[in-house]
């Protein structure tokens, strides 16, 4: 390891190590998460270094008129119209020049500003033989026009769409189980990685957390091994009925019964459903990113350490210039910098967003107090 270059090393932490039960390695895609083959991940990553069209493409493919149109505009912009140019390139033997104007090559802009015919009646007059232009085009481009204005407004007074309200949020779990949360996070396009996660009782009360630098590797790797070490801590610590939550709607898919792998079952995932199958009562949920800050944030520290070993935390973590966690493990605010040049520590210690402030001032001072009742919503400082 020595000699390998400091990505390599980083790359092979970042695997399981192997057991006998892993069987042999095999060879995968690195296009995809899955490490499975698509054509589609060949086709991204050939065209990867392409320049991209910049454009407001969302609000195009939102826009409530024609299809047709959307289509033509985004073929416009990206230079897919088939002019003569372009099937010229093709070796087909048809001639780029206009066939409108005779002047110069059809390309796409020479079709829709410069050529002296330009019209939507292009297509008809190349490819149609008994089309014949209309004698006044001005007058139907102005019918077409009111048209779609017609349609748009028509679509516009439909009436509301009717939308479910979904409410996100972590939810304590019944009496007698335990909740795992756990996350991945990456940083720098994957170069580092690291997972996270806690377990809280049915009163929301914090268990036990830990946090892992991983190494070099992709996001959905990140979340497997989030899942994995949690419920390798969770079966140590025997818990007999455990809810598991995860922001990863794939990693959740996989681990299903139902999830049909285009090929081999990653060893991560191989582990987490030989342990799921282990006698105890395990139920699996996904969860939103809102629900599973707790998580996320202790994912996200795991990449700032400088060390691959497992931190086992015993309490919920305090800390200046990062989450605040209430006694139920939950992020109740953020703490940013320092108040009044004092260096701060806050630690938790009752539900709701109140807080103990340690500084060099007195703790009786006013303007201290003032700046962490603003902090806090105005809540007690104990």
């Amino acid at each position: 390891m020595i000699n390998l270059p400091v990505q390599v090393v980083s790359q092979v932490i970042a695997l399981p190590a192997p057991t006998d039960e892993d069987g042999p390695d095999i060879i995968g895609w690195s296009g995809t998460n899955t490490h499975n083959f698509t054509v589609q991940s060949a086709y991204s990553l050939q065209h990867q270094n392409c320049s991209k069209v910049e454009g407001d493409w969302k609000t195009l493919w939102k826009w409530p008129g024609p299809h047709r149109i959307q289509t033509f505009i985004w073929l416009a912009a990206h230079g897919r119209i088939l002019t003569n140019f372009r099937r010229s390139r093709w070796g087909s033997g048809i001639s780029p020049t206009c066939p409108c104007c005779g002047n110069e090559d059809e390309t796409v802009l020479h079709v829709l500003r410069d050529c002296i015919h330009a019209t939507q009646w292009r297509n008809k007059t190349i490819f149609e033989a008994d089309f014949r232009r209309p004698n006044n085009p001005t007058v139907l481009i102005q019918r077409f026009i009111k048209d779609i204005e017609d349609f748009t407004m028509k679509s516009l007074h439909i009436g509301p769409k009717l939308k479910d309200t979904i409410y996100i949020g972590w939810k304590r779990p019944g009496e007698g189980w335990v909740k795992l949360n756990s996350d991945g996070a990456c940083k720098n396009k994957g170069e580092v990685a690291g997972c996270g996660g806690l377990f809280r009782d049915s009163d929301g009360r914090w268990i036990k957390g830990y946090t892992k630098k991983i190494g070099t590797c992709d996001a959905l790797q990140a979340e497997m091994w989030g899942l994995y070490l949690g419920l390798d801590m969770a079966w140590r610590e025997q818990f007999s009925h455990l809810i598991v939550e995860s922001d990863s709607k794939i990693l959740i898919d996989m681990i299903s019964d139902d999830f049909k792998f285009n090929g081999n079952i990653p060893i991560l995932v191989q582990r987490i459903m030989k342990l799921l199958n282990m006698n105890w009562h395990v139920r699996i949920n996904h969860n939103w990113r809102e629900g599973n800050r707790s998580a996320d944030w202790l994912a996200n520290s795991s990449t700032m350490v400088d060390h691959s070993n497992l931190i086992i935390l015993e309490c919920a973590p305090s800390c200046s210039g990062g989450p605040i966690f209430n006694t139920h493990g939950k992020v109740v605010g953020m703490l940013v910098g320092e108040f009044d040049g004092c260096p701060t520590t806050i630690n938790v210690t009752k539900l709701k967003e109140f807080v103990k402030i340690k500084t060099t001032k007195p703790q009786g001072s006013s303007e201290v107090n003032q700046n962490v009742k603003q902090f806090t919503g105005g809540g007690e400082i104990s």
